[in-house]
């Protein structure tokens, strides 16, 4: 059976952290309401149907995701989990909050998204963000200005106080599992430098309550010398666009030079239908690999000009292809298929009902699904 997770994002609740940096009343909607459409025919602003412009930490707001995600046959939710230096963390409510709510019937896991956190991040009072910038001040950076919350991963104490911290979740019977091994993603491994010692710990204390270890994958980075990472998610679209796109042709090149120039920005097109031939083309059958897919992809309202869109993302397209990526995940038994995302809204990859497409994304998902189920029947 496929069993689509959908990658969550938990930014839709106000923190002090976030009222402090960015001003107060900060959530991921301020960035989506801001956007603005930079080209003809730019889908922006986008809006989420029925003006649903909803809290994380209201109850009803994450019952009505899980029955929906569950109605549309997503079988659970990869949350993003932001875990710092000295057991700091953030946007940990939404998750939290689930825990405690046992009622809500929806499978979840855990994404670590162990970068820091960088004041460039958003696209707020002009402030589009730039990778290179990023890198510029985080090694220039002497008061602690610009690295908003630092990423250290500390010694064989920080990570017990990490594991103590996840266990409860992973006890939780919703939490999705792998051969009794509970499911955890980190999002740049390779960066980790204890890595290998991290992790013999962790699941040394994973086998010491009652589970078979802990099912840790990466993500678009194989990590095959260390042998607790069990394997590799592909995270899309940039796994795709960073290891299976070809060069862009002289005159794209040409064409964003010269805008970059002249404006001081370059907006990065891609074409959807393009990058999804390259998911199929591309897929892997082996078993430590997990595919991905994506719903759309526009991050303009986080990152202004500089950002990145994907042309042609429209329902019906992506129907086709997801149903192309099923079929092939289950000729060769894989069941679990990651997708970018439930409501990652200001990167223009959701699949929430929008004022747009309503649940057009969701149905997509589904009839892949329920046509796979059914072929497998006859």
């Amino acid at each position: 059976m496929i069993k689509p997770i959908a990658f969550y994002l938990p930014q839709f609740h106000e923190t002090e952290e976030n009222n402090r940096w960015w001003g107060k009343g900060f959530t991921e909607w301020t960035s989506v309401r801001k956007a603005k459409a930079l080209y003809a025919g730019h889908r922006q602003p986008r809006a989420p149907l029925d003006q649903n412009y909803y809290n994380l930490l209201e109850k009803d707001t994450m019952r009505w995701q899980a029955d929906l995600a569950k109605q549309y046959r997503i079988y659970g939710f990869c949350m993003y989990h932001y875990y710092f230096k000295d057991g700091k963390k953030l946007l940990e409510k939404p998750a939290e909050n689930l825990l405690r709510w046992k009622e809500i019937d929806i499978h979840f896991c855990f994404s670590w998204a162990n970068e820091p956190w960088i004041r460039t991040w958003s696209n707020l009072e002009g402030n589009d963000w730039n990778e290179i910038r990023d890198k510029e001040l985080m090694a220039s950076d002497q008061k602690g200005e610009s690295v908003l919350m630092e990423q250290d991963y500390g010694n064989r104490e920080d990570w017990k106080e990490h594991f103590a911290y996840l266990l409860p979740f992973f006890k939780d019977e919703r939490y999705i599992k792998i051969d009794e091994m509970p499911v955890f993603l980190i999002y740049k491994a390779q960066n980790i430098e204890c890595l290998d010692a991290m992790l013999a710990y962790w699941d040394e204390l994973a086998r010491q309550n009652g589970f078979g270890g802990l099912y840790v994958l990466s993500t678009n980075c194989m990590i095959s010398d260390c042998k607790f990472v069990k394997g590799m998610v592909r995270y899309e679209p940039s796994y795709t666009r960073l290891f299976h796109m070809k060069l862009k042709s002289a005159w794209e090149c040409y064409f964003g030079g010269i805008e970059k120039r002249i404006t001081g920005r370059h907006l990065r097109r891609f074409d959807f239908a393009r990058v999804w031939k390259r998911i199929i083309s591309s897929y892997n059958k082996e078993d430590n690999i997990f595919p991905g897919a994506y719903v759309g992809y526009d991050d303009t309202p986080r990152r202004g000009g500089n950002g990145e869109v994907h042309l042609g993302a429209k329902p019906d397209v992506f129907g086709a292809y997801f149903k192309e990526l099923v079929k092939k995940c289950g000729n060769d038994q894989k069941e679990y298929i990651f997708i970018t995302a439930w409501n990652e809204w200001a990167e223009g990859a959701y699949m929430e009902p929008d004022e747009t497409y309503a649940c057009q994304w969701l149905d997509e998902i589904r009839k892949a699904v329920e046509e796979e189920e059914n072929d497998k029947k006859r």
